[in-house]
Order: structure tokens, then sequence, then C-alpha cells
């Protein structure tokens, strides 16, 4: 597949810029698909709006914070599941992948590695929107 590399532009740029900088906007985190106290505090869904306004400590992975910026106006969360306002479900990473334009070997390469790892891969796909998941795993942040 060739990936989205405007967005792999856009989601690194980000990354670089966010790492370890929770409270302040959403905070860049490899370690969860979506951080917020209230979803761990609540069993209900969160609306996607709410936790993307920055002023309440959220953190993302790549996968999230894609999930984050580009879910349907309407759409809530429980941390790795998105429910859409058309009554749909899929997981943060599903969702993450069909809008970087990546395959499920390119989305485990990308989500299942370390912060530094992760920027450097979306910089690779970005100028290489064609890398396959082995061009992927050889990139090393």
């Amino acid at each position: 597949m060739t990936a989205n590399a405007e967005l792999c532009k856009e989601v690194a740029d980000w990354a670089e810029k966010a790492q370890n900088t929770r409270g302040t906007a959403v905070a860049f985190d490899m370690t969860d698909w979506i951080h917020n106290d209230d979803l761990y505090e609540s069993a209900d869904e969160i609306p996607v709006e709410q936790l993307k306004e920055g002023s309440c400590g959220t953190a993302a992975c790549i996968a999230g914070y894609v999930a984050l910026m580009r879910a349907p106006k309407g759409t809530t969360t429980t941390g790795s599941t998105l429910y859409l306002p058309d009554g749909g479900m899929t997981d943060c990473d599903r969702f993450a992948q069909g809008e970087l334009g990546i395959d499920s070997s390119q989305a485990s390469a990308l989500f299942y590695c370390s912060n530094d790892t992760a920027i450097a891969r979306l910089r690779y796909l970005s100028e290489n929107p064609d890398a396959t998941e082995w061009d992927l795993l050889n990139v090393v942040g």
C-alpha cells in the first residue's frame, strides 16, 4: 500500500513536539492508545472532542493521535475503541491504519515500538510511502 505521506509527516511533527509533555495539548506516549485520567476513572465513553482539547492531560500513541484528530465529530472512546456517530465501532489501530493508508504489517511495525523509533519510522514513511514492513523494521530511532 502507499502511505499517506502528508499525514505521516504531520503526525511525526506532532510526536517530536509533544514527546514527554503531558498536560500540554496531547502528549506523545507509545505505551497506550489514548490515556487520560477521565477514561480510567469512568466506565463511560468520553467524547473524542473533549480529549483533544488539550486541557485535560491527554496522551496518545500514533494510532491514538490519528484517531483523536481524524475521527468524525460525535465519536466517543473508552481508550482503544472508537464508537462512531453512525453506530459503528472500530479499534484505534484499525482506524489509524486506514487514515495513514498502511496495511496491517506496516501498522504492526509502526504502532509497536518505542517513541523514538515510531518518529523515525513515520519520517521514513513520509519520504518513502511505498515502504514495506521490512523496510520499516530496519529503521530504528
